[in-house]
């Protein structure tokens, strides 16, 4: 006999059965029509008129838009595996996409109002942090509850974002950095957690137990790193980013087992923690590119590797790399390589910048392509989510 929650959820509509389907769905493709519009700026053929300037549309877009409507959708996927209570559904989902889509628009028009766009943008994590919040606290779960304060951290991130865009704009760049560096921390945080399952779940292999000082050490370098930029001291910053790109990487190598390499729903996500950890050291090195490294080869190669398993696993669907994904893994890292040497790049008359672009762009639509169906469908053995 099915109790009052279950018997809800095969009534919606699939969308709105669970936060990842339509945030997994509107994320990849809101990041390609970004891209997009603003490689064609870069070649001169169109000229954006958005909210607060096209510079810092693209910046904020990409990480408070595309990166943050990913991490809620996995938060608000994950939270009811790790308590066993509902999160946000049906009329819940709704207003989060809603929500998201307003700030989207909104953010479009140079005309849009500043109160307007700084509430709806507030909103978006905040009415997140609610729907996670509410299913830890009735589990009695502590260990989660940083994952909400995060949440929290975004929406006033969100505040200072606006305050600076209205009164110090030539501070924002450094917000925006310090952003990039907190998504990092975060693919850290969320990649120690489900790196070892995966890895142990795929090759049925026991866990390697890491050294007791390794992950404390390893996160506070790498938290470090937000004040110490934000504060410019650079020194410590460059010496910090170093440490912690030795920390993690000594992490991440002992999280590899034999047998990664052939599966790519594991070395991809191994890669793409790489090039985070890459942007860390060419940080350290006070390369000016370092920004990229990270979002384009660490932030993006992460989520179109954890959408594209986490997908398969709440449809019911067995894991595995759906046909073209590694080629959009690789699409992916190819994207931040480029991107990183981009200045000196110029083939058959494309520049570096375009050409990033467009592999960012294929590797994306090629998710899209395997996966649109897929999260617009029921589950195929009949269970709600």
């Amino acid at each position: 006999m099915l109790n009052s929650n279950s018997a809800f959820i095969p009534k919606l509509k699939p969308i709105w059965q669970s936060p990842f389907r339509g945030l997994f769905l509107l994320g990849p493709l809101f990041s390609c029509s970004v891209v997009l519009l603003w490689s064609l700026q870069l070649a001169g053929i169109i000229t954006l008129n958005t909210f607060g300037g096209s510079l810092y549309w693209h910046a904020h877009e990409m990480l408070f838009g595309f990166t943050l409507a990913i991490v809620v959708g996995f938060l608000l996927t994950a939270v009811k595996n790790w308590t066993g209570n509902p999160s946000a559904r049906g009329p819940a989902i709704k207003m989060l996409i809603f929500l998201w889509c307003l700030s989207r628009l909104l953010w479009l028009f140079s005309d849009s109002p500043v109160w307007t766009v700084a509430l709806i943008d507030t909103a978006f994590p905040l009415y997140s942090a609610y729907w996670l919040g509410k299913p830890l606290l009735k589990s009695g779960q502590k260990h989660n509850w940083p994952f909400v304060g995060m949440l929290l951290g975004l929406a006033i991130l969100q505040i200072a974002y606006h305050l600076l865009l209205a009164f110090k704009p030539e501070l924002i760049s450094k917000l925006q950095q310090g952003m990039v560096l907190v998504m990092a921390n975060l693919v850290f945080w969320v990649g120690g957690r489900i790196l070892p399952f995966f890895v142990q779940a795929r090759l049925n292999i026991s866990r390697r137990t890491l050294p007791g000082w390794l992950t404390p050490a390893a996160m506070i370098s790498s938290w470090s790193l937000v004040p110490l930029l934000i504060l410019e001291q650079t020194t410590l910053l460059s010496l910090f980013a170093i440490v912690a790109a030795l920390l993690h990487s000594a992490r991440l190598a002992m999280f590899w087992r034999n047998g990664v390499f052939k599966e790519p729903m594991l070395w991809s996500l191994f890669l793409a923690q790489g090039w985070i950890l890459l942007g860390l050291l060419a940080l350290g090195l006070n390369n000016p590119n370092w920004l990229h490294l990270i979002t384009v080869g660490g932030l993006g190669g992460m989520i179109i590797s954890v959408i594209s398993r986490v997908s398969l696993g709440h449809i019911g669907e067995p894991i595995r790399a759906l046909n073209w994904l590694p080629m959009a893994f690789i699409l992916i890292s190819l994207a931040s390589a480029i991107r990183f040497f981009a200045t000196d790049i110029q083939i058959w008359g494309v520049s570096g910048y375009s050409l990033s672009a467009l592999f960012w762009l294929t590797a994306f639509s090629l998710f899209l392509a395997q996966y649109t169906r897929r999260l617009l469908s029921a589950r195929k053995d009949g269970l709600p989510g």
